[in-house]
């Protein structure tokens, strides 16, 4: 990612067209670079009851390109809505779908130009070949 945000940027930027990638995806892509690098700062962290030391890198918290801190903003969102949101039963999700206007359905298409949707096409039965021919 490093070696190809760069590149990636100048070939997304036409300045005759005024053509650039808009400036909250620049912003993640180059907080994604410095995620979890101690270099950029940390927190010390102490353990008064084992006496251990810890560093804790910081995170960039975009919600788009990052998979570590997408993961936890996940994880904690599903979190809140088990601890404070949800009621303590149990609990059957249904995803329930609706086509858009207009929209034909799967596998027919209007191919003789008549305003017929044409038939299914399938791909032809399954023939094994006789025993010892190789294809």
């Amino acid at each position: 990612m490093q070696e190809h945000l760069l590149t990636f940027e100048q070939q997304w930027t036409d300045e005759a067209s005024g053509r650039t990638l808009p400036a909250f995806v620049t912003e993640e892509l180059h907080k994604y670079l410095e995620c979890g690098i101690l270099g950029r700062g940390f927190p010390h962290l102490y353990c008064e009851s084992c006496g251990e030391h810890h560093v804790v890198a910081f995170s960039c918290k975009v919600r788009a390109v990052c998979p570590s801190c997408l993961g936890r903003r996940m994880s904690e969102g599903a979190a809140n809505l088990v601890d404070h949101v949800l009621p303590d039963v149990p609990i059957r999700q249904f995803v329930l779908t609706q086509a858009a206007q207009g929209a034909r359905p799967a596998g027919r298409t209007d191919r003789r130009g008549d305003g017929h949707p044409a038939r299914e096409q399938r791909p032809p039965p399954f023939t094994p070949l006789p025993h010892g021919v190789v294809a």
